[in-house]
């Protein structure tokens, strides 16, 4: 159940960064970004015991793609923090939308792995 919601919250992250890539560094409402920071921080601070627990229980595939989902969650976070004070920094953008994908793209293969484990 938690890898759903962590999932969900994620998705929601997502969702909320996509106007503030689309609009311009002027234009992007400073509610959308705390609500984009508070939707990608959240699930790294209520989820890192269980991806820590469930990492250490299960050992193998599991603990390295929760480490990964961590420490993609890290290099987003300090990639996009930067964002708020240099909005229009291409470099910062592109590392924190590279570091966006890796997470997203880890947890999808935890998901898979875990639910593989469920299934088979």
């Amino acid at each position: 159940m938690a890898h759903r919601w962590l999932l969900a919250l994620f998705l929601l992250a997502l969702l909320t960064g996509l106007p503030l890539l689309i609009l311009q560094p002027g234009e992007r409402p400073l509610s959308l970004r705390l609500l984009h920071l508070a939707l990608g921080l959240l699930p790294l601070l209520l989820f890192l015991p269980v991806l820590t627990r469930h990492g250490r229980s299960q050992g193998g595939p599991f603990r390295a793609t929760g480490l990964w989902i961590l420490l993609f969650g890290l290099v987003a976070l300090l990639t996009g923090l930067p964002l708020f004070w240099f909005p229009a920094a291409p470099i910062l953008q592109a590392a924190h939308l590279l570091a966006a994908a890796l997470l997203l793209g880890s947890l999808l293969l935890h998901l898979l792995l875990y639910w593989g484990k469920i299934i088979g």
